[in-house]
């Protein structure tokens, strides 16, 4: 956790807002506006947007300029497979083609780059975990949250992801992009983004569902930019924009333009600045209720600039911090009131470099000068700034954590532990840290906002190759201020280990087996557990010592009423005829790890891994055939179609194996593990598999097609849907629980959808329905004392 330490400094050092003329900046005379608006053209090229989606679905298609940012066009033709397609645009350069059946397309605007989109037929409602994104842009330098989704920043690039919109870039430079920020630019509630480079500054108009538009551009010829931000600085209500540009002789210039809230802006006379800019941000730093421009200096001080007049603008203070030893490559983020004194924090972060710490100043200008000078006792007179030194290259955003309506500093670390600073009115203007999570997976840039509008911001993380969202929930410490939610979930039963399979074994349709292991009094067993759907806790009603002491069992397989279990380098095979009286009929050495049933080559019924290779063995274990199996990590047994399962190994640690069956006839071989999945083989043309994880195949979406799901020991969920024609684009959602072993797609509660079951980190097996739970559902551990 970083260091805090809270620094206040006198308030003769502020000056009042209406002393300007003594605040004048000591450079050269003042120059003439700079900048020139910036054209971006017309369309040169237009692009389909891949996607998946439920019949009828709107296939989107943009227009782009010169910028790759989309700008209006005339309607334009569509290929729709083969079938050309006259599409209209909107005025933010989007068009859409609706499909109304169910399949895989081509789309291809004319003359332009195509995509594929999916199709589907169903009322599915979808699982319920918060989204996450293939990322579509590996290793994000910084991620913001906009209207619908997110924006990523990479090299001269912005991507966006979510909305109803598929992945794509909405701005592409020559130059590097220094620095992008969600704004208002044209007053319609939607956000819009201002970002820069070295040589310019662009202004995109966001769109209500996802992706932006071209809005406006600035270059001034000579100069560079330092940075840019947008706000209402002229009190007419409109958002107008200041720029910093540095010129060679290492002065700057501070440039505004005041916005009539249509894209048009009005050049005020620009202001020199006394050194090199580095940062520029516009905030109500003081309380006054009129937004400031303050300008951060190559050489640790400020600048800081008011409206006096009709285009005009003027400098204020208060002088920056003498006691901050600031680094040149110190630059400010967006940030609000933290203390709930009216004014919003000034926070200085120093630049991230990947294994070195970072130091973060909250500077709190908001203090009553007026009644200080008058002598008034009960007037904040002292204005103080907060040190937090971070060990790490952490990622920082502000939101607010606990909805006190008050914003709150996150702090993700380089190893995954998240950080919560924020105000404690107990101890006055200081902050107190807060370890709120120990270990996101896959850390990266990070930014928060209010998903679900509960009043709490929620989090969402830019992992190198993963998009990910966390919805806030009650936290189960009371001394945490902020958690991730856990989805609701209906208990099974506890104290089992990972490994698990379903059978029916009592030939009651209206109950459930499983047969599991766990540990007792230091022994490993094997269960026979019975659910009723709506009946709370599984009982046991049978178990069996397995013989093998309390070696945990590595994998568990169910063929029929057979159970065949793999622990302390032994198979097992349990008859489970009688599901009330289990029996172990074969045993056999060899060191096996891991197992799969089915009817295999040479009248085996079972694969043994263990040893460096595969050992077939029939109902009495006895070995009958074998192949080398050197690094294998998991087997399986496949029904590819012929007379008999094939057997398939995997050589990475967590990986699995899945058979997918295609409407073709042909059967998709899938590898998966934590890094990715894998199309060993499939007809036609298929796409990449997005996702990660261990693989299983089920008709998720009851459309009569069989679907394939992969969930990560992470817990990143990928659901690729099939059509009669290809495989989905992956869907993926971000379980926000750890999960081991078994993953199985079986509706748990009889209202005709299948729910994800798995055992959690603390060996609890529970199923998460697609839809609410029902009230005669228990989604406590509901545990008796009872077998």
């Amino acid at each position: 956790m970083g260091q805090v330490q809270v620094v206040r400094f006198a308030a003769s050092r502020v000056v009042p807002l209406l002393v300007l003329a003594a605040c004048t900046g000591t450079g050269r005379e003042l120059l003439p506006s700079p900048a020139e608006v910036l054209d971006g053209g017309g369309p040169t090229g237009t692009e389909a947007l891949s996607g998946v989606g439920v019949a009828p679905y709107r296939a989107l298609v943009r227009a782009t300029n010169r910028f790759g940012v989309s700008v209006e066009t005339d309607d334009l033709s569509v290929m729709v497979d083969q079938t050309s397609v006259p599409t209209k645009f909107d005025g933010f350069g989007f068009g859409g083609v609706v499909l109304d059946q169910p399949g895989s397309y081509a789309i291809t605007p004319v003359g332009g780059t195509g995509a594929t989109v999916h199709v589907l037929q169903t009322d599915w409602p979808g699982y319920p975990f918060a989204p996450a994104w293939v990322a579509p842009i590996d290793d994000a330098d910084q991620l913001l949250a906009v209207t619908g989704g997110y924006v990523g920043r990479k090299g001269g690039e912005l991507w966006y992801a979510g909305g109803d919109t598929g992945p794509h870039r909405v701005l592409g430079t020559d130059d590097e992009i220094l620095g992008v920020s969600a704004v208002q630019i044209d007053v319609d509630g939607v956000t819009d983004l201002v970002a820069w480079t070295a040589q310019d500054v662009f202004l995109l108009r966001g769109r209500a569902g996802g992706g932006f538009s071209w809005g406006t551009a600035f270059h001034a010829a000579g100069l560079t930019v330092a940075g840019a931000d947008v706000a209402d600085l002229s009190g007419d209500n409109l958002p107008d924009l200041a720029i910093a540009w540095t010129a060679g002789d290492g002065y700057g210039v501070l440039d505004i333009w005041e916005g009539d809230g249509l894209m048009a802006f009005t050049a005020a006379e620009p202001r020199s600045l006394s050194s090199r800019p580095t940062s520029l941000r516009i905030a109500d730093a003081t309380g006054d209720e009129i937004p400031q421009i303050t300008v951060l200096l190559e050489d640790g001080s400020w600048e800081r600039f008011v409206r006096g007049a009709e285009l005009q603008y003027i400098p204020i203070g208060p002088f920056f911090p003498v006691s901050i030893l600031m680094p040149r490559d110190a630059g400010m983020i967006p940030f609000g009131d933290l203390n709930r004194d009216g004014g919003d924090e000034i926070a200085i972060v120093t630049a991230r470099t990947p294994g070195v710490g970072r130091t973060a100043w909250m500077i709190d200008l908001a203090i009553d000068i007026y009644a200080c000078n008058n002598g008034d006792p009960q007037a904040v007179c002292t204005t103080a700034f907060t040190e937090i030194g971070m060990p790490t290259a952490a990622w920082l955003t502000n939101g607010d954590a606990d909805g006190d309506l008050l914003d709150d500093l996150w702090v993700l670390n380089e190893d995954g532990a998240l950080e919560l600073y924020k105000h404690d009115s107990a101890l006055g203007e200081s902050l107190l840290g807060h370890s709120v999570i120990g270990d996101i997976p896959s850390p990266g840039p990070i930014a928060s906002n209010d998903v679900d509008h509960d009043g709490v911001d929620d989090l969402t993380v830019a992992g190198s190759t993963v998009w990910r969202q966390w919805i806030a929930g009650p936290p189960a410490d009371p001394d945490a201020v902020w958690a991730p939610a856990l989805p609701d979930r209906v208990f099974v039963r506890e104290g089992v280990h990972p490994w698990y399979a379903r059978g029916e074994l009592d030939g009651d349709a209206g109950t459930m087996e499983l047969a599991t292991t766990a540990t007792e009094d230091g022994v490993t067993v094997l269960k026979v557990l019975q659910y009723t759907p709506g009946m709370g806790r599984a009982p046991s009603i049978a178990q069996r010592d397995l013989g093998v002491g309390g070696a945990i069992p590595t994998d568990l397989a169910l063929c029929g009423n057979q159970a065949f279990v793999a622990a302390g380098g032994q198979v097992l095979r349990v008859d489970l005829s009688d599901p009330t009286h289990p029996v172990i009929e074969a045993t056999a050495g060899g060191g096996a790890t891991r197992l799969a049933c089915g009817a295999g080559p040479s009248g085996s019924v079972v694969a043994v891994l263990g040893n460096g290779q595969v050992v077939l063995r029939n109902r009495d274990l006895v070995e009958v055939g074998s192949t080398p199996a050197a690094g294998a990590t998991d087997v399986e047994l496949l029904d590819l179609g012929g007379a008999t399962r094939e057997v398939r190994t995997c050589a990475t640690e967590g990986c699995g194996i899945a058979a997918l069956p295609l409407e073709s006839g042909q059967i998709a071989v899938v590898v998966g593990d934590d890094d990715g999945l894998r199309l060993e083989a499939a007809a036609g043309q298929s796409p990449e598999l997005d996702g990660g994880g261990r693989p299983l195949v089920a008709d998720v979406d009851n459309d009569g097609h069989a679907d394939l799901v992969a969930i990560s020991s992470t817990g990143l969920l990928t659901l690729h849907r099939t059509t009669k024609n290809g495989i989905a684009h992956g869907e993926l959602s971000n379980v926000p629980m750890a999960i081991r072993g078994t993953v199985l797609e079986v509706d748990g509660d009889q209202d005709g959808w299948r729910d994800l079951w798995a055992v959690n980190a603390d060996g609890e097996l529970v199923f998460v329905p697609v839809t609410a739970g029902e009230a005669t559902l228990r989604t406590d551990t509901g545990d008796t004392g009872l077998p």
